[in-house]
C-alpha cells in the first residue's frame, strides 16, 4: 500500500481496513466513512454535506437503497446504490443523527460539521493578517489513525481520497461494455461532449450492477 508504488488499495487491504475499524458507539463512523468512499466516491466534503433529503429509501421508509444528489466539488448529480453494510450503518447514523445545521446527517463527537472552518487565534504581537484559516481534517485524521494501526510497518500509506480511485478503477477493468462512462457516473464527473451533457441519460442500472460486482470483489457481501 505504498504510495510511491500501488496508487489504489487491494481487496485485501479494504477487508483488513474495515474488520480493524471500530463498531462502539460513537467510533463507528470511520466504518461508515469508508463504505460511502468506496460505495459513492465520497470525499470528506461530501460526507460533511450529506443530508437526509439525499436518500431514497425502500417502501417501508426505514432503510436507504440509494444515495442521489450533486457531487459537492463538481454539481454534477449521480445516484449510488448502497451495499448491504453501507445501508446498515447508514441507519444506525440516520437513528442518531443530531438535530443540527438542518437535515445534515455526520457531524463530528462535539457537534461541529466535518468539514468546519476556523481561524486561529492571532500569535502575541501579530497582526489580523497573521492568523490563518484552519480546517477539520476529522475523516483523513480518522482514517490515518486506523491505517497506521492496521498496517504498522508499512511508510506513506495512501489517505482517504484513494478509495474513491480504487472502485472508479476496479469499474474501468471490468469486463462491460461502456466501463469508462460508468466510471464516470460513478465519480459524479462532467460529461465533455454536448450529447452528453443534454441528450443522454445517466446509465445508472449499468452503475447498480457494476457496484454489485464490486461488492462482491471487495468481499463485502455478508
Amino acid at each position: 500500500m505504498l504510495a510511491s508504488g500501488r496508487q489504489i488499495f487491494s481487496p485485501d487491504q479494504i477487508q483488513q481496513l474495515l474488520s480493524n475499524a471500530p463498531t462502539s458507539k460513537g467510533r463507528y463512523k470511520i466504518k461508515l466513512y469508508i463504505l460511502l468512499g468506496l460505495n459513492c466516491g465520497f470525499t470528506q466534503a461530501d460526507l460533511a454535506s450529506l443530508e437526509t433529503a439525499h436518500i431514497i429509501f425502500d417502501d417501508t421508509g426505514s432503510i436507504p437503497v440509494f444515495i442521489r444528489r450533486q457531487r459537492q466539488k463538481t454539481g454534477v448529480e449521480s445516484q449510488w446504490k448502497l451495499w448491504g453494510q453501507t445501508a446498515d450503518l447508514l441507519t444506525r447514523a440516520l437513528n442518531e443523527k443530531l438535530n443540527k445545521d438542518g437535515d445534515i446527517i455526520f457531524h463530528t463527537q462535539q457537534g461541529n460539521r466535518l468539514d468546519y472552518k476556523r481561524l486561529s487565534l492571532p500569535v502575541s504581537g501579530k497582526r489580523f493578517s497573521g492568523t490563518k484559516m484552519i480546517q477539520s481534517q476529522t475523516v483523513q485524521g480518522r482514517f490515518r489513525y486506523l491505517s497506521n494501526s492496521t498496517f504498522p510497518n508499512e511508510d506513506d500509506l495512501l489517505s482517504f481520497k484513494y478509495l474513491r480511485k480504487t472502485v472508479a478503477t476496479m469499474i474501468r477493468k471490468l469486463d462491460i461494455n461502456n466501463s469508462d462512462r460508468i466510471a464516470q457516473t460513478y465519480l459524479s464527473h462532467g460529461r465533455p461532449s454536448t450529447a452528453d451533457r443534454h441528450y443522454l441519460q445517466q446509465d445508472y442500472a449499468s452503475l447498480n450492477s457494476a457496484l454489485d460486482r464490486l461488492e462482491e470483489e471487495l468481499g463485502l457481501v455478508e
